[in-house]
């Protein structure tokens, strides 16, 4: 069985954690992975809960047990990169100026003004004295 030196992949890893968590011994999952025995085993007793990938880059992210939010992003520049950004560009319906917003929210004018004109149009300018 040739084990030096190579690397584990992602899901060579997340499938060891998985095989015992089902209930697999140590020696059974070395023998299905043919992996070295500490290499088995030092994953298995590691704080590892499971690997994932970022989003932005791809570089490979142990997630740990325990409570609190779990990690999605590998550093802070992938978490503010443009990929990731929630803002948009949009044009504004009563005046056509580019503005930019939460991607998520419904807001359609750049500014209050624009959107009692467009909402009230004229009958505002012509209540005024």
């Amino acid at each position: 069985m040739p084990k030096g030196g190579r690397s584990m992949t992602t899901e060579e890893k997340n499938k060891i954690l998985e095989l015992r968590k089902s209930g697999k011994s140590i020696r059974e999952i070395c023998e299905i992975v043919d992996r070295s025995n500490d290499t088995v085993h030092s994953l298995v007793n590691s704080n590892v809960d499971h690997f994932s990938k970022c989003p932005v880059c791809g570089f490979e992210i142990a997630v740990l047990k325990g409570p609190g939010r779990k990690r999605v992003y590998c550093s802070d520049e992938c978490r503010r990169s443009k990929k990731n950004r929630k803002v948009e560009e949009r044009v504004c319906l009563n005046c056509g100026k580019h503005f930019v917003t939460w991607k998520y929210k419904r807001i359609k004018y750049c500014c209050h003004s624009c959107y009692v004109e467009y909402r009230y149009g004229k009958r505002l300018q012509d209540k005024s004295p």
